[in-house]
């Protein structure tokens, strides 16, 4: 068999990368279910099939054409894999991490992946025909807040419909508050398993001695090992951690064993309240390059220093959540080759796709601050030379009244909605930025999951993987909108900007949805796992 061979993807694995030849028939199996009529093409509604002025060729692994039509046929009532019958996918370019591209069929059973081969037998199991798509592992998103602007459980709802819509299959979930944490992880847990349409696991946020203290039961109990310490604190939300409370959590998370990590915002809280008092003068309407000021980077870079020079102490694993700014990449990178494997660092798809010249303005205020367009451009840099290890959202659902309401720019509360927009961005900065499908699905999928404990379970395509899939057209042009986010919210970040690259199908343990399906019933799809893990 012909097999695309490159730098991702050893001789042991086989497959046909290449695409079937013009005129070849697709065969139709008995029974096959397809990519249904209304799955439009790469055309988007209101856009010509060529990609946009300005952009990019294709980065390698991205498809070369850019209007190529899917498979069509009929959608019965029941999606496919919904009976619990067998479901074959046939024919995707699979991306499968730390490995490569195959062109492959794979065959799911019990919600997980069975096999993955050339020819799968289509007997007696529904099919989706992915012929010309990508199938990657369903995303995984580290970094998710949900219950601080409205009730837990009607969030849990909605922002997972709008993570699975969007293919982010999982979620790390932050859990904070006063005092003991076991009520509430009872709580969590409980609507994990009833309300949300995402798998989860959980972080802890330690706010006080009681909670650091627990921790040895958090992690036993109900397997929780990654918790946050925020060195910098958001006002009158979140209070700011000392760096003697910074070490006891190391040494606390430290003693938990491999695997264990602490989760940093890092930002040097006394250098916030000097610059925001600058900025604030200096900038009495505010805008976003005032946030950015009153954020200065060189506060999130020394923060970080600061952190690692604190671990050394502790032995503790650190994973620095959000990094935003250029310098603190160049920071991290350094300090990887003195200390390999012993911290992870994040960014987020907002910081990857927005800077502080946004005609979003104060609906893109977020701590750390969005920056400008050349740390954004260094923030790609960083994670194609591994310097950056996962891409989160941060995702703090909020509706524009709740952010700004009325007040001036300096009182608008930070947060936006993010796993809604998540892969699109992403998939779409890709290109522009020459950044593999490769290395970008172990950056949401794989690497997330190895950090967090749930590999391989979650993050790729292997036998024995939970079916969680993403099938996704790379000429897919389409305008981002709050309808296809779906999330509470009622504003999308980048709304009515086009984007290359959508999912036109999620497999969620064997269950199949389509995003544009006007007859998609969300609440078929309560109820998730929660993954507990262990050392």
């Amino acid at each position: 068999m012909a097999v695309r061979k490159g730098p991702f993807l050893p001789d042991w694995i086989g497959g046909d990368h290449g695409r079937r030849p013009a005129g070849e028939p697709v065969s139709s199996p008995r029974g096959a279910r397809f990519l249904p009529d209304w799955i439009p093409s790469g055309r988007a509604e209101d856009a010509a099939a060529a990609p946009p002025a300005g952009y990019p060729p294709p980065a390698r692994g991205f498809s070369p054409g850019w209007a190529r039509a899917p498979a069509r046929g009929p959608l019965d009532e029941e999606p496919p894999g919904g009976r619990g019958r067998p479901l074959v996918v046939k024919g995707g370019h699979c991306v499968v991490p730390y490995a490569g591209i195959v062109t492959q069929d794979l065959l799911i059973e019990d919600g997980r992946i069975k096999a993955m081969g050339r020819d799968l037998d289509t007997a007696d199991r529904d099919v989706i025909r992915a012929e010309g798509k990508y199938v990657l592992p369903g995303l995984v998103d580290p970094h998710v807040h949900l219950g601080i602007f409205a009730p837990l459980d009607e969030e849990m709802a909605t922002e997972t419909s709008s993570a699975l819509v969007n293919g982010v299959t999982t979620v790390g979930l932050y859990l904070g508050g006063k005092g003991s944490y076991v009520p509430a992880l009872e709580s969590l847990i409980d609507l994990i398993q009833t309300k949300s349409r995402a798998d989860a696991f959980v972080h802890l946020v330690l706010f006080d001695r009681d909670q650091l203290a627990e921790v040895p039961l958090y992690a036993d109990r109900y397997g929780v090992r990654s918790f946050k310490v925020y060195m910098a604190g958001i006002p009158g939300l979140i209070p700011s951690a000392d760096d003697g409370f910074l070490l006891d959590a190391m040494e606390t998370v430290a003693a938990l064993g491999e695997g264990a990590v602490l989760n940093i915002h890092a930002e040097n809280s006394r250098v916030l309240e000097w610059a925001d008092a600058r900025a604030r003068m200096e900038f009495p309407q505010g805008g976003l390059r005032a946030w950015e000021a009153s954020h200065p980077a060189f506060a999130e870079r020394e923060a970080v220093q600061r952190a690692l020079l604190l671990a050394e102490r502790s032995g503790a694993r650190l994973y620095f959540v959000h990094v935003s700014a250029a310098e603190t990449a160049d920071l991290i990178r350094r300090a990887k080759a003195e200390r390999p494997g012993r911290f992870y660092a994040e960014t987020t798809s907002p910081y990857l796709s927005t800077d502080f010249d946004s005609p979003q303005g104060p609906l893109a205020l977020m701590s750390p601050p969005i920056r400008s367009a050349q740390d954004r451009a260094a923030l790609w840099r960083a994670l194609e030379d591994g310097t950056l290890d996962t891409i989160g959202t941060d995702h703090t659902p909020l509706t524009a009244e709740q952010k700004t309401g009325g007040r001036s720019f300096w009182e608008t509360m930070p947060g936006y909605p993010a796993v809604g927009t998540h892969l699109p961005l992403l998939l779409d900065g890709a290109r522009k930025h020459h950044m593999s499908v490769e290395r970008l699905v172990e950056k949401v999928s794989a690497n997330p999951a190895r950090v967090f404990g749930v590999y391989p379970r979650k993050g790729t395509i292997l036998a024995g993987s939970d079916a969680d899939l993403v099938i996704v057209d790379m000429d897919r042009m389409k305008r981002i909108s709050v309808e296809g986010a779906r999330s509470r919210s009622d504003f999308a970040l980048h709304q009515g900007e086009l984007g290359i690259g959508w999912p036109v199908a999620v497999v969620k343990g064997g269950r199949v949805l389509y995003p544009e399906d006007p007859r998609l019933d969300l609440e078929k799809f309560s109820g998730a796992a929660y993954l507990p893990r262990r050392r």
